[in-house]
């Protein structure tokens, strides 16, 4: 094991494995109100079903008064046949920069009684991006059940604090198999609606009352900040099946979407403009007008310029998709991506925009999805709804760079 993985290991993961697995089996079937174990008749197209899912998110506001996120999971699945063999006997756990995996347990429960729990000798951390250990240390942690076989109970749980910058997540209802109960909870501290962080959701492809609102406090934390807390419970979920020629997973599936409250998008825009016009601000300096000037030479008329300034950076500066605390939304200066000679479609976008505006080009900043990520609702505003980044150049052409499929 390189010192790599033993950072990964001691630095970014704190285990206690096989102390959170505490409910019972037959408390779960209850709940889905089931007084046995399906089998795969029950299921007869399927390799496996989840019995139970249950999971508690909590907002709260960092040393910076930024807004965060911890969420926990406990998942037990009842495993049928070996068409679940890679998505359920094997799982992975995505982390990035900013998330911090806490408080793993696993365990196979064989059909004849016999547990099998897993250590974190089991868990294996993957790298996502080669080659760039010196900017991100994003990664997958990877387990494998043992012992599985039909009728095996394979369950889990585990809590990931996310130190990044919250800009809202997604409760994924419907999975690639039946789904027999899940519940979600949402923990706000009141100190959030003091300052008016109120909460807000949207449903797709299911009707949902609103939240339950849990009035029995859940934690000494809870209580100390005296948190409101929300929550969903659903049964009996089919599978989603993906077929042929279908529309995009976000556009069908059943998933509820949540995010801060804002009035509308243009609250939500102001706010986020607010902070990337310091990187924006940097076209007056002398270092970039003479760049942007030896860049585009004796050209004269405009979209020349322009072509020149972006095969400058597509040829010169290496794309590589970071997200380090807030970087995952907010780019880096100028003078930063120059030094560094690498960024992603936010940093790519600070310097084309700076350099075009230095040789008096109007150009902005401009958010874009470049994959279905769910229709764009009226009932929910969420910066979550793009994944890029792009120049728009204020003339009859729009220019983006070769890395504008990448996801960022």
């Amino acid at each position: 094991m390189n010192r790599l993985i033993v950072f990964f290991l001691t630095s970014l993961f704190m285990f206690s494995c096989g102390s959170q697995l505490s409910m019972d089996t037959d408390d779960m079937l209850k709940l889905s109100g089931r007084d046995r174990l399906p089998t795969q008749a029950d299921f007869p197209d399927d390799g496996a079903v989840v019995l139970y899912e249950d999971t508690e998110s909590r907002l709260y506001l960092d040393s910076e008064w930024e807004v965060n996120v911890e969420t926990s999971y406990h998942i037990a699945v009842l495993y049928l046949n070996d068409k679940a063999e890679t998505g359920w006997a094997t799982r992975e756990i995505y982390l990035s920069d900013e998330m911090i995996l806490s408080d793993f347990s696993a365990r196979t429960i064989k059909a004849n009684g016999e547990i099998i729990p897993l250590t974190k000798d089991d868990l294996h951390p993957t790298k996502l991006i080669d080659g760039a250990d010196q900017i991100s240390h994003e990664k997958s942690v990877k387990f494998v059940f043992p012992g599985v076989e039909p009728g095996a109970i394979l369950e889990y749980s585990f809590t990931i604090n996310d130190q990044g910058w919250f800009v809202g997540d997604i409760w994924f209802i419907q999975k690639d198999i039946p789904v027999l109960y899940t519940k979600y909870t949402m923990e706000i501290p009141t100190i959030f609606f003091k300052y008016k962080n109120n909460w807000t959701y949207s449903t797709n492809a299911i009707q949902l009352g609103e939240p339950q609102v849990l009035k029995n406090i859940l934690t000494e934390r809870s209580e100390k900040d005296q948190s409101r807390i929300f929550y969903w419970e659903i049964t009996d979920i089919p599978a989603f099946e993906d077929e042929p020629n279908a529309p995009p997973y976000f556009d069908i599936a059943q998933y509820v979407r949540y995010d801060i409250k804002y009035k509308d998008w243009n609250e939500l825009t102001e706010g986020y403009w607010k902070s990337l016009i310091p990187k924006f601000s940097d076209s007056d300096k002398p270092d970039i007008q003479q760049l942007a000037k030896d860049i585009i030479g004796d050209a004269e008329d405009e979209q020349t310029k322009i072509e020149r300034i972006f095969a400058y950076t597509q040829k010169n500066f290496r794309y590589i998709s970071t997200s380090i605390r807030r970087s995952g939304y907010i780019p880096n200066t100028c003078d930063q991506i120059i030094k560094n000679q690498y960024g992603d479609c936010k940093n790519m976008t600070v310097l084309n925009v700076n350099l075009l505006r230095a040789v008096g080009i109007e150009a902005f900043p401009a958010l874009v999805a470049t994959k279905s990520l769910g229709t764009i609702r009226k009932d929910i505003t969420s910066i979550s709804m793009f994944n890029h980044m792009i120049a728009y150049v204020k003339t009859c052409l729009l220019y983006t760079s070769d890395a504008a499929d990448e996801e960022d």
